[in-house]
């Protein structure tokens, strides 16, 4: 994979454990994903890209690898419209950063 088709995000938020596990149970549903909750650490296969979630301090560390650059808003989307969902009333919002390459 290049840089060009990684894309993360933080989410700030006090419940970041809780959270990362929703998303992550909800999503891998499809096509597979795994939760720790000793490392607070997960996975989502997203088919086209796969998702890491990381929960940390305050925040929730997204991270998106695709092979497919093109695919990469779509798979953006996908995770932030069900994150922010989840985390209406904590009021999420997800900001997606490409890595330059």
């Amino acid at each position: 994979m290049t840089d060009d088709s990684v894309t993360t995000a933080i989410v700030r938020t006090d419940r970041p454990g809780r959270y990362g596990k929703q998303l992550v149970s909800h999503l891998g549903r499809r096509h597979g994903g795994e939760w720790s909750p000793e490392s607070g650490t997960g996975w989502i296969d997203l088919d086209t890209g796969r998702a890491t979630v990381t929960a940390a301090e305050g925040a929730l560390h997204l991270r998106i690898d695709s092979d497919d650059i093109d695919e990469l808003a779509r798979l953006e989307d996908v995770i932030a419209r069900h994150l922010v969902r989840f985390g209406e009333r904590d009021e999420l919002t997800v900001t997606w950063e490409r890595s330059a390459g």
